[in-house]
């Protein structure tokens, strides 16, 4: 295909991405920062902190009555306590289900899956969890708490141990209806820990993209990694027109008054330590600019040109004032030769470092 051609069709590809309706940006949550949303141990952790009514939290059996008013009516009535919660509980095969504590009238045992398949033996959970409460006046309750309602064989598992079936949606719907007779003694510091455990697995079960986006990447898959391997291209060509630039300046001053670093392949920047002058050279595809402004002072850039024509700096004819509230001396097309480039830029460090 021919370069005009190629051009064409990604003008075309783009237009066509313009108009798709884009997904709504959603604040991150406290685990989404932390980078431990989908991690069923933490979610489990912070579940087992909030069934325990003893707990710092100051929320009661708040946790515990939200999971038994997910079940059916029978299970409802609210416990009067909630404890003895262990995580990882062992059994005689040393299998292990994520939760288990008990209320005034249950053991209850919570098999949490928030990616995985229901792959232990829950039928062996309920067998080896009952056997532990024979003769005590205390029932058995298994659950699997899950983003998304079980389906298949997951769902056929958990019908055949008797285990219940709740979806983080339900039980984070009972949480907030139960929650606000509480918050006057509870510790809001970490109420916000458990509504943020519900919110991060809510915005886990959520598609990130709409269909038309997942339709519109597979139908022009092929254009679109061509697309993307050019720009791969272009961005290879601009990190090594960077590099030669900074090359071709060398060092400029004495190390502790002007410090040369390249940002992100695209930016080389000098700081001169002095006056607190910072220059961005940058090199995009619609060309070169050189911004210039007061590292942590951006308040006083308005500043910047008569503070460097006093030193004996002429800007040429192109420049900008402001550029992105920095000001911008030069700016040169893509194919600008860099000797062009580093002669303006040899005059402004050479006004900077001035005295």
């Amino acid at each position: 295909m021919g370069a005009a051609k190629e051009i064409l069709q990604f003008e075309q590809l783009l237009k066509q991405f313009s108009d798709l309706p884009t997904h709504a940006t959603q604040e991150p949550t406290l685990q989404e920062i932390s980078g431990y949303p989908h991690y069923e141990n933490v979610a489990s952790n912070i579940l087992a902190f909030f069934l325990d009514s003893e707990a710092g939290h100051k929320l009661g059996s708040l946790l515990a009555e939200a999971v038994l008013s997910c079940l059916p009516g029978e299970f409802q009535e609210a416990p009067s306590y909630s404890g003895e919660v262990e995580r990882e509980a062992s059994t005689d095969k040393n299998q292990r289900l994520d939760i288990v504590f008990r209320t005034d009238k249950y053991l209850i045992g919570i098999e949490n899956k928030i990616f995985h398949w229901v792959a232990n033996d829950l039928q062996h959970y309920r067998d080896y969890f009952k056997g532990t409460i024979k003769g005590e006046q205390v029932e058995w309750l298994g659950i699997v708490l899950s983003p998304k309602p079980l389906s298949g064989n997951d769902a056929q598992k958990a019908i055949d141990a008797g285990f219940h079936t709740i979806t983080y949606e339900e039980l984070g719907k009972k949480v907030y209806s139960l929650i606000g007779a509480k918050l006057s003694q509870a510790n809001l510091k970490y109420t916000t820990y458990l509504t943020d455990l519900f919110q991060s697995i809510e915005n886990l079960s959520l598609n990130t993209m709409n269909q038309q986006m997942i339709e519109f990447f597979a139908t022009h898959k092929e254009a679109l990694n061509t697309l993307f391997e050019e720009k791969a291209r272009l961005d290879k060509e601009i990190k090594g027109k960077v590099l030669a630039l900074s090359e071709l300046m060398g060092e400029q001053g004495a190390e502790s008054e002007c410090r040369k670093w390249i940002f992100r392949s695209f930016c080389l920047v000098f700081d001169l330590s002095k006056h607190g002058i910072a220059i961005d050279t940058i090199l995009e595809a619609d060309g070169w600019r050189i911004n210039v402004f007061f590292r942590g002072n951006e308040g006083n850039n308005k500043n910047i040109p008569e503070f460097l024509r006093e030193r004996g700096f002429q800007a040429p004819q192109n420049e900008k004032s402001p550029y992105n509230t920095r000001w911008c001396p030069f700016q040169a097309s893509y194919s600008a030769d860099l000797s062009v480039v580093k002669e303006v830029l040899e005059k402004i460090l050479e006004a900077g470092l001035k005295g």
